[in-house]
């Protein structure tokens, strides 16, 4: 498992999501484990989201999985692709992740993977 740093927050346009943006939000310094077909948030030893993925798009710049809550609504995680990975950490960076809405202009909270 790999550790989650905050990077970025947009609270998007919908009022109906900052619950679960803020949710998001809190998930710094939480350990993460992500694989082509699950996605596992854990703090202080409780996994506080566990989900299935459904790749939904890929390109030669990122992957994107959609990803249910507890409560049934989708998400996207929105992860690098092989090629960007790769370069990113050839350059001494962190890759990261983004973890959105489905609706275009909806909430994204951006994390780097350490």
């Amino acid at each position: 498992m790999r550790r989650l740093e905050l990077l970025k927050v947009i609270n998007g346009s919908y009022h109906d999501e900052k619950q679960i943006c803020e949710k998001v939000a809190c998930f710094d310094n939480a350990l993460v484990n992500i694989t082509e077909s699950k996605f596992e948030v854990t703090m202080n030893g409780q996994i506080v989201l566990s989900s299935l993925l459904e790749k939904i798009e890929e390109d030669f710049m990122s992957k994107t999985y959609r990803g249910r809550y507890s409560n049934g609504i989708f998400f996207r995680l929105v992860l690098s692709s092989d090629f960007v990975k790769n370069m990113i950490l050839s350059q001494g960076k962190n890759d990261g992740i983004c973890i959105a809405s489905m609706k275009p202009d909806g909430y994204a909270v951006q994390y780097d993977i350490l």
